[in-house]
């Protein structure tokens, strides 16, 4: 094995090049692969079946199936070699058989889990019972897909049913209202990264449709219909509010914020998309809890003697990484892992930080973590948070907690036909098949800041497409095979600030004063479409899309407008008092999730 050292630019929170340090990334290559498929090959060609077949399963039996080629391009060897036994003869595929079926059959009679399972597949693919236990893993890991939204309209009535401020008053009047007014006088784009989250829980009777967010204080679960609070979450330890009341930490709170707001991302305070971003399954609603406000300077942490000097509370609460799960139906807290910092330096140890709030699979949590200097993807047990598998995919030179720039960015997954994606935010997304458990297809990149980063970063997969924007590339969208991970094609930025997502045969892209459509195939812009200031990320239905306005171009007043994916065309607008934020449906209400508020509406029947 040998490492493959590969540099990109990391822009900082506060883009000061000449201060802040670069982040890289090393990925671990297999040297051993290149050579055993030429001589397979060979082999293959006389006729040897013996010596080939010995060959290309001594390729399988590594962990490891990613080689460096010609021209420095990552070839994946585990495929390779599923090329040559599947191209056999029958005589070479029955020597095969006989030479490893029975070892295959035997494994599969004593697996109980994914993992062995997984196990089987990488290395007996290619026998009876490894295409059988290839079946058992795609029936286990068969994601259930998102049920499109049954509604045709999403404009919602003039009057909210029910609305909740997210802040103490004593927070908004101080460092909210500050945060505010920086944004207004630099014409800052104000969304939050907090997205609202809808469950369904049972009492036995009844189901009650729930929307469930997390804000500064806590974790806070709503009837839909009603805003009656059904739960909260005991308040976080070091959340910000709690922090700014204390002596010790609010000085240096107060200056971290200062400095940001001075910057180029005066929201920090709602920008952390790793803490504010929220997933569930039928049971359980799981959160990462951290620390909302690192400071804005990689370098702050790079010197120690400033360090030093910070109070032991504010050091442990920038160590302190940990994933939560709570019952969905009362909020009680089931399970929370993560290790603790102890800031006693002789007996100090890396701390894991969860990435992400986890992608939840039929049981199993993926998530990506970082431990030290270790990028890993970690299956968990959905029921009590137990590690079921774990997989190291890269060394980053910076720990997390010395990177406030990908600590603040989720590293969110998505998953198909038993494919993980998994974003790095240092110039790398890497695939991950979770049928062998090893990884499929790494995509590098340049990284480079833009002026604005982008919002909301997730990978969007549309059939065969993956569409991807990186935080640490602010200049470019692209778009990939899935299967392979080859690039079809990447355009340039422009004015854009998050991808909304794709239908049919195109992607959308919101921007500062317009939307755009991308042809999936060509990346050809289709139409364009001014719109005014969005305030947050809209929602799909039927061929519309509908989007939260700030100011509308015309009304001068918070809006929501329906756009016709197809045309581009704006086919109604609706004003309200006051602008919302991330939106979602349920039935006939529209939530919205902004800033400082959460607000529901009912939807007008046309």
């Amino acid at each position: 094995m040998t490492s493959l050292l590969l540099l990109c630019l990391l822009p900082g929170v506060n883009q000061i090049p000449q201060l802040e340090p670069q982040n890289s990334l090393a990925l671990k290559l297999n040297e051993k692969a290149a050579p055993r498929l030429s001589q397979a090959r060979e082999k293959i060609a006389k006729g040897d079946w013996s010596n080939a077949i010995r060959l290309l399963q001594s390729v399988l039996e590594d962990e490891n199936p990613l080689y460096e080629a010609k021209a420095k391009k990552i070839r994946n060897a585990h495929q390779e070699v599923s090329q040559l036994l599947s191209g056999m003869s029958k005589k070479g595929k029955d020597f095969y058989e006989l030479k490893y079926g029975a070892i295959a059959s035997m494994l599969l009679k004593k697996s109980n889990d994914r993992k062995s399972l997984a196990l089987i597949v990488r290395r007996f693919r290619h026998t009876k019972a490894g295409k059988e236990a290839e079946k058992k893993l795609r029936a286990q890991l068969k994601s259930a897909l998102q049920k499109p939204v049954k509604v045709t309209n999403a404009l919602p009535k003039k009057g909210a049913i029910w609305g909740s401020k997210l802040y103490r008053r004593e927070f908004s009047t101080t460092l909210l209202d500050k945060v505010l007014e920086t944004c207004r006088k630099k014409a800052f784009p104000l969304m939050t990264s907090a997205l609202p989250t809808l469950v369904t829980a049972s009492d036995g009777k009844k189901k009650h449709p729930l929307v469930v967010y997390r804000y500064a204080g806590g974790i806070s679960a709503r009837t839909i219909p009603s805003g009656e609070v059904i739960w909260r979450s005991p308040h976080f330890d070091f959340g910000i509010q709690r922090m700014l009341r204390s002596p010790d930490t609010s000085r240096f709170l107060s200056r971290w914020v200062d400095r940001a707001l001075e910057g180029v991302r005066p929201d920090t305070l709602f920008a952390s998309s790793t803490m504010h971003t929220l997933s569930a399954d039928a049971d359980r609603v799981y959160s990462v809890n951290d620390f909302v406000h690192p400071p804005p300077y990689m370098r702050e942490f790079i010197r120690q003697r400033a360090m030093r000097a910070w109070p032991v509370t504010l050091r442990y609460a920038l160590n302190y990484n940990t994933l939560q799960a709570y019952h969905i139906g009362h909020g009680k807290l089931l399970w929370e892992i993560g290790s603790v910092p102890d800031f006693d330096e002789k007996r100090a140890m890396p701390t894991t930080h969860f990435l992400s709030a986890p992608l939840p699979l039929n049981g199993e949590l993926f998530v990506l973590t970082q431990k030290g200097n270790d990028l890993s993807l970690c299956g968990i047990d959905a029921k009590n948070g137990k590690i079921l598998r774990s997989m190291n995919l890269a060394k980053i030179a910076f720990p997390i907690s010395k990177d406030p720039f990908r600590r603040m960015n989720a590293h969110h997954l998505a998953v198909q036909d038993g494919l993980l994606i998994c974003p790095t935010h240092v110039g790398h997304v890497i695939a991950v098949d979770l049928l062998t458990w090893t990884p499929r297809w790494i995509y590098r990149y340049s990284s480079e800041k833009g002026k604005l980063p982008w919002w909301h970063s997730r990978p969007i997969i549309h059939g065969d497409r993956l569409l991807m924007t990186m935080p640490d590339d602010g200049k470019r969208i692209h778009c990939l095979n899935l299967k392979t991970g080859e690039p079809l094609w990447v355009k340039p930025r422009g004015d854009d600030l998050y991808l909304a997502g794709a239908q049919k045969d195109q992607a959308l892209l919101v921007g500062r004063g317009q939307c755009r459509a991308l042809d999936l195939k060509t990346g050809k812009e289709r139409w364009t479409q001014k719109i005014g200031e969005p305030s947050g990320r809209g929602v799909f239905t039927q061929g519309r899309y509908y989007l939260p306005i700030a100011e509308g171009l015309k009304s001068k007043k918070p809006e929501v407008c329906e756009l016709d994916l197809q045309t581009g065309k704006i086919r109604a607008r609706v004003s309200l008092k006051k602008p919302l934020g991330n939106l979602a449906i349920h039935d006939d209400r529209l939530i919205g999730l902004g800033v400082s508020t959460i607000r529901v509406y009912e939807i007008s029947k046309k």
